[in-house]
C-alpha cells in the first residue's frame, strides 16, 4: 500500500502528537504509542 502523505501533528511545546499516514486505500493515525484510527476506502 503506497504511502502518499505523512503528517506530524506536534504540540506547541514540542511534544510529538498524532502522526497521520495517508495511503491510496485509507489512512492510519498513531499517537506515538498505540494505534488510534484506521480508516479505509
Amino acid at each position: 500500500m503506497p504511502i502518499t502523505q505523512i503528517w506530524h501533528h506536534d504540540y506547541a511545546d514540542g511534544t510529538p502528537g498524532l502522526v497521520t499516514v495517508l495511503t491510496k486505500r485509507g489512512y492510519v493515525e498513531y499517537d506515538g504509542s498505540s494505534l488510534v484510527t484506521v480508516q479505509g476506502w
